[in-house]
């Protein structure tokens, strides 16, 4: 009976170890998961505060202050307007040379019938300037206030495509007028002739 008794306490005691292992397992797997989440909560409070200053620095980068927008385009606005050829190539030049150095601020060339801010062919633009030719600069604007393209047109063929369209509308109008002269001659003969069968 006494080793019944004896057997059985130890089995409770046996148990009752069980149960105290289990519960301190449960707890330290417990403070495991809450520090494994502390750290990834820290490691992603880590990572937006890096993101938030490296976004900060480019907002700044990208914000350009008002003496540095008039610095970079007084270089090209002091050619705006009517130009002679060789204010045009030294333009196309200035252009070629920016472009060259300030990667961030690009300026295309719109310039017969071609648009592009690739130095060796703003550079091929350049020599198809004719000497003896006026030439049209206007300036396109980009949101931060850069000049983002530069417009270069051909006075002389916009004067010279207004008289072709001049003579072209002259010599239309003349046509038209000789076929209304043919059409009013034909109704009078056609009338002359109704006339006439009518006194037979």
């Amino acid at each position: 009976m006494k080793r019944k008794i004896f057997s059985l306490v130890l089995v409770i005691v046996f148990m009752i170890s069980m149960l105290i292992g289990l519960t301190a397992c449960g707890a330290e797997n417990e403070d495991d998961e809450k520090d494994t989440r502390k750290g990834t909560n820290q490691s992603k409070e880590k990572e937006t505060i890096f993101e938030d200053v490296e976004k900060e620095g480019n907002d700044k980068k990208n914000k350009l202050s008002n003496a540095e927008v008039k610095t970079f385009n007084a270089s090209f606005e002091q050619y705006e307007g009517s130009q002679n050829a060789n204010s045009v190539k030294t333009l196309l030049n200035e252009i070629v040379s920016s472009n060259t150095i300030n990667d961030e601020k690009q300026i295309e060339v719109e310039m017969n019938g071609t648009t592009t801010s690739d130095s060796t062919k703003i550079t091929s633009l350049k020599n198809k300037v004719v000497t003896t030719k006026k030439y049209e600069v206007s300036f396109e604007y980009a949101s931060n206030g850069l000049i983002q393209k530069i417009m270069i047109n051909d006075v002389n063929s916009s004067v010279e495509n207004n008289v072709a369209y001049d003579k072209a509308n002259k010599a239309k109008e003349k046509t038209d007028n000789a076929q209304k002269q043919e059409e009013e001659q034909i109704k009078k003969q056609e009338k002359a002739i109704e006339d006439l069968m009518n006194n037979f």
